[in-house]
């Protein structure tokens, strides 16, 4: 289950539509097992990056705007879930091709607002961190969401 930011729970109201906004992931090499208090607050990717606890990667076969760096989830599937009384929202599954060399500790899901990439960080909107551990050899790496959803909501 993901850690969720402020910033997706307040935009859950008023900022953010799964049809229309470009949600991005990019992935950290240093992230905390959840988030704290301070961290959910956290409200930009410039602020999560600037903090210590996160650090995304730099391996030269992760290009943090490329096709193998933050790349844009695709479409939302958003779905209701009455036996569990929650809604979820799954996205297609992301292959990274050919990352060398360095562990991956997690990853940061994003609305991008603005210029993509590290240069729109200011805007950017943090959603959610997932935590997972893959070690990269140089194959391609495929990070798939669980079948329940990326997010779920519930109360």
């Amino acid at each position: 289950m993901a850690n969720i930011f402020n910033t997706m729970k307040a935009g859950l109201f008023n900022t953010i539509d799964t049809d229309v906004d470009t949600l991005d992931i990019l992935l950290l090499t240093t992230c905390p097992a959840s988030l704290t208090a301070a961290l959910r607050d956290l409200a930009t990717v410039t602020a999560v990056l600037a903090d210590a606890a996160f650090v995304e990667a730099t391996d030269a076969s992760y290009t943090a705007n490329g096709t193998t760096g933050r790349v844009a989830l695709g479409a939302a599937t958003v779905s209701r879930d009455d036996a569990n009384d929650r809604g979820e929202a799954d996205f297609p599954d992301i292959t990274y091709t050919a990352l060398d060399s360095f562990t991956i500790a997690g990853a940061v899901v994003y609305k991008r607002v603005g210029a993509s990439g590290p240069s729109g960080d200011g805007t950017h909107l943090p959603l959610g961190l997932y935590v997972f551990t893959k070690v990269c050899n140089g194959g391609n790496i495929v990070l798939q969401p669980d079948a329940e959803g990326l997010f779920q909501i519930t109360e």
